[in-house]
C-alpha cells in the first residue's frame, strides 16, 4: 500500500499501480484492462455528449439570431410601408401580426 503522504502525488500512484500490476496473474490483468477500457469509454462518452451539446447550443443560438434578424428586417419593411399600405396588407405580405404592425406606429426598431 502506498504511504498516505504520497497518496496525492500522481507519479507515485502511477508507479505503485505499475509495481502492483506486475504481481497480478492473467485473470487479474484482464479484469484491470477491462475496467480501464470501461473507464476510458465512459470518459469519452461524456466528452462526446458535451461536444454534441455545445454544437447543438451554438446551432440553436445561430438559428434564434437569424430568426430575430429576419423579424427585425420584416419590422423595418413594415414600418416603411405604413404610410402607403393598410395594416392588413402589410401583415399579409410580411407575415407579421396586425398587433406587431400597430405597435410599429409608436416604437422605434432596434
Amino acid at each position: 500500500m502506498i504511504p498516505k503522504e504520497y497518496n496525492t502525488i500522481k507519479e507515485f500512484q502511477t508507479a505503485f499501480d505499475i509495481v502492483t500490476q506486475t504481481a497480478w496473474d492473467v485473470k487479474e490483468l484482464e479484469v484491470y484492462d477491462y475496467m480501464a477500457l470501461k473507464e476510458f469509454d465512459e470518459k469519452n462518452a461524456l466528452i462526446t455528449a458535451e461536444r454534441k451539446g455545445i454544437k447543438q447550443g451554438i446551432e440553436q443560438g445561430i438559428e434564434q439570431g437569424m430568426e430575430k434578424g429576419a423579424k427585425v428586417e420584416r419590422l423595418n419593411i413594415a414600418k416603411s410601408l405604413l404610410d402607403i399600405l393598410d395594416v392588413e396588407t402589410i401583415a399579409l405580405k410580411t407575415g407579421l401580426t396586425i398587433d406587431d404592425i400597430e405597435n410599429l406606429k409608436h416604437t422605434t426598431i432596434n
